[in-house]
């Protein structure tokens, strides 16, 4: 554990020779100016990367001193039975507002068991990895949703602190529906009633932070980072090293700083730091955070009740920079046509190998009946050398050759088709191949995996009949932090998929039934969450709200966009989520098909979270974190069906495997069901999950005897004439309520 950071050594120093002074001597004096000095050359021109690493400085006040300091009458509730349930603090506090005391409900991560160094240097090996680096597991988020759950029963506003390096990554946190979780802790984010306050005190990192940060007003320490990623990461996964230079660099593309927050529009306000960092000056951080609290609640307490969420709502959907792509507009039905095309030539093709093969193969086995002789081996040969090239050409998607052996043209089929019909004339030259993967096209994969929204809207819109949102077609993604090598990145996906956008939107039949689709464009950058993604999401579903139609989307991407900072994660996975709230509160449907992969900030946004959840057969790399940062985290591998559809499935986290021959046909059927005036939800077979209590801690009251009794208990009964026994539901209300500790 690292107390004396590389740039702070002189500090370190300074503040040694100070202990041994008399502090009222004029040495003392001399030396303190010196660290002053010193502080004022240091802290003003700290650099992304050094700031990031303040930010996880072990003596920074932790989310404990915080609510210690600023509430009174504070109540945390814990379940020891849980794993890592310490990660998250949450309770019930009061706050001083203009001499008046407010309930609130407060919510924390917590990364360690102290801020003191005597403590920390005390901790036993086993209970620092107790603390898991401070990543919270699946548990800890549903104690979040249990708090804020009461909160909008109570009518508290609800204060979170946020503080980590993200959410755990183990495969026991992905067995335990990771993201499902991050999930349901982000929709109630959004959607509560009451008026909510994040304050990023150090670390706020990936899907741990987001989690709980998408609130009302959100503030941050001048010496705190928030970030998609941290530099570490990025640096292995877009430079493919982790050099200190890369480090560095990803750190600076990052823009994790406090500045860079509020230049990108992500946080309302920071708590200046200055010379005095939170490591070093505790209080001086506490009594301003203490003011920032209380200021920024007192703004909020004044919002009209019936219209903070509203208003939360607004914020994020006024947040996005995106472009228009430069190129001559497409027509709305343009995607459509190509589909139909598409299944013309697909299908007119395959008749036309599979004569060419059939022909051949007949001549071969004629040869194989006659008395061989050197003209007929001669034949024999050159037959099977045609076949094979017939088959070489389709695997290579060799038009040219294709066109001159059997005058047949094929330029719009998508590598989905090309990879069906390798595996077709395979079949035709060879029979059934399922169990020769050497003979199998991609070695056994699915040629399914990764589909081209065209493909998708071929498998599941009647023909003809998709119609993209002109308002959004033009809407493309932008360099808008001049990230190293994103801009290359963006051509190479435009270039491979002939799309400039990472999401497909507009309206279509379905077996006659209306629907609007918003399929994930994998080619283009992976179709990992940014700006121009979630407005365009945003655009399809404030459609099918206000027309009624059900939202189909088809999930398949991995995380909130690196090259885009840290907005890629703030800005449009609570957008996405403020618009599927819309659409609950309306009883307007959304079915999620969810597609290999859906990770990271693909599936806390909407991916996995849908009034009915299809998991398409075949699938694999579902969930939180992908397998490779499992691996690499835990150091072991995972189990061969890890993330896998009937992974999850068995687990309860989705209602269905369904073929994608058998799609079209499953979602007629869910739309039937709709348009009979059903609920989707009557049909879902994932199972529910929760957080209960069993212990309770008093904070900063004069007594235990005092300051919490039975009528107060959250388990125990009533509050101020607001029923609340609907809480709990681990014990009848005649039992005793959680036992309670004192700190």
């Amino acid at each position: 554990m690292a107390f004396i950071l590389p740039f702070e050594t002189e500090i370190h120093a300074l503040d040694e020779q100070l202990a041994t002074l008399p502090e009222h001597s004029q040495e003392y004096a001399q030396m303190r100016a010196r660290l002053a000095a010193c502080e004022r050359e240091l802290y003003p021109d700290l650099s992304a990367y050094d700031t990031f690493v303040l930010s996880g400085h072990p003596l920074r006040p932790k989310s404990l001193d915080y609510i210690g300091h600023i509430f009174r009458d504070v109540r945390l509730y814990y379940n020891p039975d849980v794993r890592g349930d310490h990660l998250i603090v949450a309770g019930q506090a009061k706050i001083e507002i203009d001499g008046r005391p407010i309930d609130v409900i407060v919510i924390g991560q917590q990364t360690g068991p102290s801020s003191r160094r005597d403590e920390l240097l005390k901790l036993s090996v086993s209970e620092y990895q107790r603390w898991n680096q401070g990543m919270g597991y699946p548990d800890g988020y549903r104690k979040a949703v249990y708090f804020m759950d009461l909160a909008d029963r109570r009518g508290w506003p609800v204060v979170v602190f946020v503080d980590t390096p993200g959410a755990d990554p183990s495969e026991y946190s992905e067995e335990e529906g990771q993201a499902f979780a991050i999930n349901e802790v982000i929709h109630k984010t959004t959607s509560l009633k009451v008026p909510n306050l994040s304050y990023i005190i150090s670390l706020g990192a990936s899907g741990g932070a987001i989690a709980i940060t998408p609130t009302n007003r959100t503030i941050m320490n001048q010496y705190a980072t928030y970030m998609v990623i941290s530099p570490g990461g990025c640096a292995s996964i877009l430079f493919r090293n982790r050099s200190p230079e890369s480090i560095r660099a990803a750190a600076e593309g990052l823009c994790l700083t406090s500045a860079d927050a509020v230049r990108q529009g992500t946080v309302d306000e920071v708590i200046e730091e200055g010379l005095h960092p939170g490591h070093r000056y505790p209080q001086e951080l506490l009594n301003k955070g203490k003011d920032a609290v209380t200021r920024n609640l007192r703004q909020l307490l004044d919002l009209p009740r019936d219209q903070v969420e509203r208003i939360r709502r607004e914020k994020f959907f006024a947040m996005g920079v995106w472009g228009e792509s430069a190129g001559e507009q497409r027509s709305s039905d343009e995607l459509a046509k190509l589909a139909a095309r598409q299944d013309r030539e697909f299908t007119e093709l395959k008749q036309v190998l599979a004569d060419y093969i059939a022909d051949r193969n007949r001549k071969i086995a004629q040869s194989n009946g006659d008395t061989p002789d050197e003209a007929a081996l001669a034949g024999q040969a050159n037959d099977r050398l045609e076949v094979a090239r017939i088959i070489h050409a389709v695997q290579k998607v060799d038009t040219r050759y294709l066109s001159e052996a059997i005058g047949r043209d094929a330029d719009a089929l998508s590598a989905t088709q090309w990879a069906l019909m390798h595996e077709y004339v395979l079949e035709r030259r060879y029979g059934n191949v399922d169990g020769a993967r050497s003979l199998h096209p991609n070695g056994g994969v699915s040629p399914y995996r990764r589909q081209h929204p065209v493909d998708w809207i071929r498998w599941l819109a009647d023909e003809g009949s998709f119609r993209e949102f002109e308002e959004t077609i033009l809407h493309c993604s932008v360099d808008q932090l001049q990230f190293p090598q994103y801009q290359e990145a963006l051509a190479r996906g435009i270039k491979s998929t002939g799309l400039e956008s990472g999401l497909i939107t507009g309206t279509a039949k379905i077996a006659g039934f209306d629907a609007v689709l918003a399929i994930n464009n994998f080619g283009l950058v992976g179709s990992s969450l940014c700006d121009e993604i979630s407005e365009k999401f945003r655009h399809a579903a404030h459609h099918a709200l206000t027309t009624r139609t059900p939202l189909i989307s088809v999930a398949m991407g991995g995380g909130a966009r690196m090259q885009e900072g840290t907005p890629s994660m703030h800005r449009n996975i609570p957008k996405a989520q403020h618009a599927l709230n819309e659409m609950e509160e309306a009883g307007v449907p959304h079915i999620s098909i969810i597609c290999d992969p859906t990770l990271g900030g693909t599936a806390i946004s909407y991916g996995l979270r849908g009034d009915y959840m299809i998991v398409v057969q075949g699938s694999a790399n579902i969930g939180f974190s992908g397998k490779r940062v499992v691996e690499q985290f835990q150091q072991r591998k995972v189990a061969r069906d890890f993330q896998h559809g009937t992974w999850l499935l068995h687990r309860g986290f989705v209602d269905e495997r369904v073929s994608i021959e058998n799609m079209a046909e499953r979602i007629t059927q869910l739309l039937e069901h709709v348009a009979e005036g059903a609920r989707l939800a009557d049909l879902q077979t994932r199972k529910p999950r929760g957080w209960r209590p069993t212990e309770e801690v008093v904070l900063n009251a004069a007594s235990v005897d005092t300051a919490v009794t039975k009528e107060q208990s959250i388990e125990a009964g009533p509050i101020k004439e607001q029923p609340i026994e609907s809480v709990s539901v681990d014990r009848q209300p005649d039992e005793e309520p959680p036992k309670v500790l004192s700190l």
